[in-house]
This record gives structure tokens, sequence and C-alpha cells, in this order.
């Protein structure tokens, strides 16, 4: 597991300039992701599991954010459940 470092001021302004550097349409779909996450860490009846994957690497992520492996679980089982049904449930923040 990684270990994680608490993060300052300076870490996040350096977040905030990267973004900048996206295109409107990606800075949207970012600000909506990370309002998204944030939610989670605010409110107990929030929670939510990123999947990350580096390829190159060979790396892949499942984060589970103010949720536990078996919430993770439960949630990837549902939303692979609702991709092969055809009804994707992803609201109009997705962005390929």
């Amino acid at each position: 597991m990684m270990t994680m470092q608490p993060f300052l001021a300076g870490d996040i302004q350096q977040l905030v300039d990267k973004a900048l550097t996206l295109d409107s349409e990606k800075q949207d779909h970012f600000l909506f992701l990370m309002s998204s996450l944030l939610d989670c860490y605010l409110k107990e009846e929030a929670r939510a599991a990123v999947i990350t994957v580096n390829e190159i690497e060979e790396k892949t992520y499942i984060i589970p954010i103010n949720a536990s492996q078996e919430d993770a679980e439960e949630m990837i089982d549902f939303m692979a459940d609702a991709f092969r049904s055809g009804c994707q449930p992803m609201s109009t923040g997705s962005l390929n």
C-alpha cells in the first residue's frame, strides 16, 4: 500500500496549476470529479471507488473513499452489470 504524506498548500497549488493547463472541457470534468470525491470525504453517506490504470507501468489501483473493500467490490459489480446490460448509469460529467 502507498504511504501518504501530509500535503501542504503548495502541493495543492501545483495540482491546480497542472489542471489549468487542460482545455476547458477537461477542466470542467476535473472539477466535477474533484467535487464528487471531496463529498466522499466530507459526507458520511457519500462513497466512491476510483480505478486507475497505467498500462505502460502495468499498475492498477482501486482507491476506495469512505468505503470498505466490500463497498468498493459492490460498486464495481454494480457498474459492471450496468455496462453489460447497456444501461450506463453515468452522469453527464463523464469524459472519454
